[in-house]
């Protein structure tokens, strides 16, 4: 089983352009994951659909993961292949003929299906605290790119943090 929060929304009053529309709200989606794992790396795929009836679509996402161990470092790259049905993406990219303007014309958009790669890192500082880096890459499907509410057609992302480890969760090999 497994819940995922969606960060995706659009607020109609955090920009003039956007005046006039219904406000876009993040959402928890829902679903299942399976995994297999081996010395190759780890294939995983996952189905999730919107728990909170908001854009109520569905995503399905398999991804390839291969990592590496030295010492008290780690390293991974992935790749993953995202499809999003059409419900979703009317949700967030979509533009009904009643929010539609002179510079904003109606949009109605078909499912979406993207590629994601990138590379995750973390240092095991001690026996409850890593920190850990990680860097994405995304390019923006059609139905997306070609909505008016975009103007990027690929996605970046970067980020770094910290994370503590209460109780014996980790097996101490930093001693």
């Amino acid at each position: 089983a497994l819940a995922s929060y969606r960060f995706d929304r659009l607020e109609s009053k955090a920009d003039p352009y956007f005046a006039g529309l219904e406000d876009r709200e993040q959402s928890v989606d829902g679903g299942i994951a399976i995994g297999f794992k081996g010395d190759w790396g780890l294939l995983q795929t996952s189905w999730l659909g919107d728990l909170m009836d908001n854009h109520n679509g569905e995503e399905w996402q398999i991804s390839y993961r291969y990592g590496w161990k030295a010492g008290r470092w780690s390293l991974s790259s992935f790749v993953s292949y995202i499809y999003q049905d059409s419900d979703l993406i009317n949700y967030y990219y979509g533009i009904d003929e009643s929010e539609a303007r002179s510079d904003r014309p109606a949009y109605r958009a078909g499912p979406a299906g993207f590629w994601r790669a990138g590379i995750n890192t973390s240092y095991q500082w001690s026996k409850y605290l890593s920190v850990f880096a990680n860097i994405a890459f995304q390019n923006v499907d059609n139905e997306i790119n070609n909505s008016p509410l975009v103007d990027e057609n690929q996605l970046n992302a970067a980020m770094l943090g910290f994370a503590y480890m209460f109780g014996n969760v980790v097996n101490d090999s930093t001693k």
